[in-house]
């Protein structure tokens, strides 16, 4: 089975990879034998991220601090990917929020971060 999903030699970049099912897709990716790019907002959650992967698998890893809902971020993590990691392979845009609101209190600066986010941001990878 593990011929079946053998990720050597592969790069994977995962948006919103500091923790959850970000972290978790990175891990499998990792285990799976791919070096692993992360981003996420906070540095903290990114620095334990890339232990617990790195020692767990053996596997490089190396992140950004990103925040998806800016557009600059988004390009410069982008060529920090490429440069550090040399190519991506395989994107896993994790990256996502969600904030309710009733139909008729939407907030139009939250609507458009959340657009931003959600939507436009993998169009600048």
């Amino acid at each position: 089975m593990h011929e079946l999903f053998d990720l050597n030699g592969k790069v994977a970049l995962v948006t919103g990879g500091g923790r959850g099912l970000g972290r978790a897709m990175a891990t499998a990716l990792a285990q799976a034998g791919a070096e692993v790019f992360l981003c996420a907002r906070t540095d903290d959650q990114l620095q334990s991220a890339k232990q617990e992967i790195e020692g767990a698998t053996g596997r490089r890893v190396e992140y950004a601090v990103t925040d998806m809902a800016d557009r600059q971020q988004v390009v410069k993590l982008a060529a920090t990917a490429l440069e550090k990691m040399g190519r991506i392979d395989i994107l896993i845009n994790n990256a996502g929020m969600n904030k309710p609101q009733p139909i008729d209190q939407i907030d139009d600066a939250l609507w458009d971060e959340q657009l931003e986010v959600n939507l436009s941001s993998i169009m600048c990878l």
